[in-house]
């Protein structure tokens, strides 16, 4: 659906039936907003192979259309039917800041038993590019979804994405979670770590690529793009997580 400044996008899955036509079996839509931040502009999905006992899950990403930057938020879910077409289950929900560089927020990619949404967001503005390719990929875990590697698209990327992420989840990514806490607490911070090393010594920076394991092998997938507060010029670079 066209909206003011630009569009509202939809998942439906329909169910196939011997000697029937297809039955609606789970829709994803955004209704009843009154503005059009509530509309999911950009939306990508992916739906997972059905596993041995025929039940699958759907992940899709959007933004939301806005006219004064390219920075949004991307927002990304994962739901599985429940019988009620409009009532999905909401497994994973998670929105992060994300730059919009085409018509769609993020690349989403599903297999049986894992998925990956990929997008552009923050970097500390390293040689004046303000953003690179950031990877979120998820395995599933029971009725949860926990993240795991590659957690970069390249090993020079690690030490940035590590310092973004609070210390519960950073902590998984060190070898010596202990000795790495009090550098990750007192290097925890907006400006790029190349400007932070510039300040202590360079030893800093060695130890923390050392010590940080999860490097990423090499990948296929596709670099896609982030949400802010519309008109914001500092969008905060964290992370929300809501499992139900």
């Amino acid at each position: 659906m066209v909206v003011n400044l630009g569009d509202d996008g939809s998942v439906y899955v329909f169910e196939a039936r011997q000697g029937a036509l297809p039955e609606l079996e789970l829709a994803i839509e955004a209704n009843g907003y009154d503005s059009i931040t509530g509309a999911q502009y950009g939306l990508s999905f992916a739906i997972s192979p059905p596993d041995e006992h025929g039940d699958y899950f759907v992940v899709e990403a959007h933004a939301y259309p806005w006219i004064a930057s390219s920075w949004r938020s991307v927002r990304y879910r994962v739901f599985v039917p429940t019988g009620l077409v409009d009532a999905p289950k909401l497994l994973l929900n998670m929105r992060e800041d994300a730059y919009l560089e085409s018509d769609k927020i993020a690349s989403v990619k599903a297999d049986r038993d894992a998925f990956e949404v990929s997008f552009l967001s923050w970097w500390g503005d390293h040689n004046g590019v303000p953003y690179r390719g950031h990877i979120r990929h998820y395995i599933r875990d029971g009725t949860d979804f926990v993240r795991t590697q590659p957690v970069v698209f390249q090993a020079l990327d690690l030490p940035d994405e590590w310092l973004r992420l609070p210390w519960s989840e950073a902590q998984r990514w060190a070898k010596s979670s202990t000795s790495l806490q009090r550098w990750h607490v007192r290097l925890r911070d907006p400006q790029p770590l190349e400007k932070v090393v510039h300040q202590h010594d360079n030893r800093v920076a060695h130890q923390i690529i050392g010590e940080l394991h999860g490097i990423p092998k090499p990948h296929n997938s596709v670099v896609v793009p982030p949400e802010t507060n519309p008109g914001s010029d500092n969008p905060a670079a964290e992370s929300h997580q809501t499992r139900v």
